[in-house]
């Protein structure tokens, strides 16, 4: 993908552990599953101003998005870390589950796909990469 190339970054499906590994309970107190949302800070030309997208809210262990991402330029993704907050959507209290900080390759951007994991909280995380339009 050409480093001018305006880049549609997507998360596209979570694994999550079906129980908070912070304290080995139930992520919600009815033992359903977790509402997970994925926050999206994504590098931009505004120094030290991430735009913040967030995903829709899924109640499950394997959530899957096809909305709530965001776009940036190749080039500032090759610079600058995108960051990944996933979090349980609770009534009183959002906890968070994980965060990742990823620098993106080159390989990465053509291959249009990365697997991001924060064991033990997070299995996987599939996060799509596509030419914006």
């Amino acid at each position: 993908m050409d480093v001018s190339s305006l880049v549609a970054i997507q998360p596209a499906q979570a694994a999550i552990s079906a129980q908070d590994p912070s304290d080995n309970l139930d992520w919600d107190v009815d033992g359903s599953a977790p509402d997970v949302v994925v926050e999206l800070r994504c590098p931009t030309s505004v120094a030290g101003e991430p735009l913040v997208t967030r995903t829709p809210e899924i109640s499950s262990w394997a959530p899957q998005w096809s909305t709530g991402g965001c776009s940036t330029s190749a080039e500032l993704l090759l610079a600058q870390p995108i960051e990944f907050k996933v979090l349980d959507v609770d009534t009183l209290l959002d906890d968070e589950i994980g965060t990742i900080r990823h620098q993106l390759t080159q390989d990465e951007l053509k291959a249009g796909t990365v697997s991001l994991s924060l064991p033990p909280a997070i299995t996987s995380l599939t996060v799509t990469l596509s030419r914006a339009r």
